[in-house]
């Protein structure tokens, strides 16, 4: 396998412990209270690169993830190679609000939209403070580019479901689900990567994203921004270790108001540029 060099990358954030480059491409890590979080590069995409949602035909498919549109990615930006973990979201938060607990690496869950917002903020007071960039959840259209990494199937290994809601083969190499998760969350990393090195993102906990809620993609913005409009419910992402294979799909999306904790629910971290001053190209 080939090292991946993005052809245009931030330079090393002052917030990084560790930065380098490796199979997967630009790695950058964080710590807090001697927890630390790994994040990558998610280089922009140009017009034309990146188509958002599922074909009609794909299988397992809702109606909300359409109509398919062309999405720009302008800027590019962090996010964290696992869910935030217990350990880290304590060390941030000072608590750990997870049903399932016992090991460190398990997935933050049981928390709220609001929840995910307020460890985004205590994370730039503690750290970020001054630098050139911020704590907050990714967009919708952010997390499915990130998701698929290049491809168009509907799982990221660029293979479809084998079934909807029994045993998927194909998923299970990917992802915690009904099938083998033996109704648990399951420490991250423990199944295949993406193409950017980006672990659970489907199955395991659902994902908060940044976006209010559509009922489909007609007049979606097209950049790549949060679609925040009238409305309370709040967008996530991925599926989880109680729903069935259908739910993780790179193009299934689902909502929840955003006060609701559940057991299936936690969140991803992205640090995004302030300002374009800190992009470089790499040789």
């Amino acid at each position: 396998m080939k090292v991946r060099i993005p052809k245009i990358v931030p330079a090393a954030p002052a917030w990084a412990e560790t930065f380098g480059v490796d199979l997967f491409g630009v790695f950058a890590g964080i710590r807090v209270a001697g927890v630390s979080q790994m994040l990558r590069w998610i280089e922009p995409c140009g017009p034309g690169e990146f188509l958002m949602g599922s074909p009609e035909n794909e299988r397992g498919r809702w109606k909300d993830e359409g109509p398919q549109h062309e999405v720009t990615i302008a800027s590019g930006f962090w996010l964290g190679d696992t869910l935030v973990t217990q350990e880290f979201f304590q060390a941030v938060a000072g608590t750990n609000p997870s049903v399932f607990k016992g090991e460190g690496r398990l997935p933050v869950e049981s928390v709220s939209w609001n929840d995910a917002v307020e460890f985004c903020g205590k994370l730039d007071q503690l750290l970020l403070e001054g630098e050139d960039s911020q704590a907050r959840l990714p967009t919708e259209a952010e997390w499915e580019y990130a998701c698929r990494a290049g491809t168009t199937a509907a799982l990221y290994s660029g293979e479809e479901l084998t079934s909807e809601d029994g045993k998927c083969p194909n998923l299970d190499k990917l992802a915690w689900y009904d099938k083998n998760s033996q109704s648990k969350t399951h420490a991250v990393a423990e199944k295949q990567p993406n193409a950017w090195g980006l672990y659970d993102m489907l199955g395991n906990v659902w994902e908060w994203c940044q976006d209010v809620w559509q009922d489909n993609y007609i007049g979606a913005p097209t950049d790549g921004s949060a679609w925040e409009s009238e409305g309370t419910i709040r967008v996530s992402r991925g599926g989880s270790w109680a729903g069935d294979a259908r739910y993780c799909r790179c193009a299934c999306r689902y909502g929840w108001e955003p006060g609701g904790r559940a057991r299936y629910a936690g969140f991803r971290l992205v640090l995004a540029a302030r300002f374009n001053r800190d992009i470089r190209s790499f040789s």
